[in-house]
């Protein structure tokens, strides 16, 4: 794996735990991406916030008639 696959995957891992509410694996991942983070030479503190994008959203229960 390269470092950008480690990274990617560990934000998945990371995202995955949080759903589940495992918030012990979360601070235990977010440590292991800082350190992949640091190892590729990005500083986490120049990145984007995570979720700034618009997510697709459904439409209203009135739109489609089940209100």
């Amino acid at each position: 794996m390269t470092t950008q696959d480690v990274i990617a995957q560990l934000r998945q891992d990371i995202t995955a735990a949080r759903d589940a509410g495992d918030d012990e694996a979360v601070r235990r991942l977010r440590g292991e991406l800082d350190i992949a983070l640091h190892a590729a030479g990005v500083d986490p503190d120049q990145l984007p916030l995570e979720g700034t994008g618009t997510a697709p959203q459904p439409p209203d229960a009135v739109e489609d008639g089940t209100a």
